[in-house]
């Protein structure tokens, strides 16, 4: 089969010493990534046996953490499989592929997301962001009347709605931009941390 999962470090990025661990998905010598939601230093990672070291101190037990990554690798090998099983592997495409593997986890509303990165702006002292994404949040829960949704519903449509509510109000293209700025960014740091977000959408 040409399609294989397995746990490494993503370090595309060369001016960090902290890097994101994730599950690399490769299908047909094309790869994409799904996030696990810990960053590890090069040290605390290793590679060979795709484990994370007992020296990681992002966690209270580093091997029940293992175990759980090697639980949701099971899985999703289990996923793959069966989808070889039914002939539907060889005609999907990477992106196809990693939609069926993350399907099955629990989704995430965008409220639930956008508040968890204004907490982690606020703990890394990022405040002009936070601040930014405070806004952009309030924005969308005026235009929702404050329902939450999934990012399912974060289509073409519902940013072409939420543009005209916005303007309507009298509202200056200004801050509108910032605001598709900033959920293009919420929408961007969703795919990376699990495959919520919506991939295919062009903000």
């Amino acid at each position: 089969m040409a399609t294989y999962i397995k746990l490494s470090l993503d370090k595309r990025r060369k001016d960090i010493k902290i890097f994101p661990l994730i599950f690399r998905l490769t299908h047909n010598r094309k790869s994409t990534s799904i996030g696990t939601g810990h960053k590890l230093a090069v040290s605390e990672w290793d590679d060979k046996r795709q484990k994370i070291r007992p020296s990681f101190k992002g966690t209270e037990s580093p091997s029940r953490l293992n175990n759980l990554l090697q639980k949701k690798m099971a899985r999703m090998v289990n996923i793959l499989t069966k989808l070889e099983e039914g002939d539907k592997l060889k005609y999907m495409s990477v992106s196809e592929v990693r939609s069926h593997i993350t399907h099955t986890t629990k989704k995430v509303t965008f409220y639930q997301f956008a508040q968890k990165q204004i907490a982690d702006l606020i703990k890394a002292n990022r405040i002009g962001n936070a601040r930014a994404y405070k806004h952009a949040l309030k924005a969308v829960k005026n235009f929702r009347n404050n329902k939450d949704f999934t990012f399912d519903e974060l289509n073409l449509e519902f940013l072409s709605r939420f543009e005209k509510h916005h303007l309507a109000k009298g509202n200056k293209l200004g801050g509108l931009s910032v605001y598709l700025r900033t959920i293009r960014a919420i929408n961007r740091k969703a795919i990376k941390a699990g495959g919520c977000g919506q991939g295919r959408i062009r903000l």
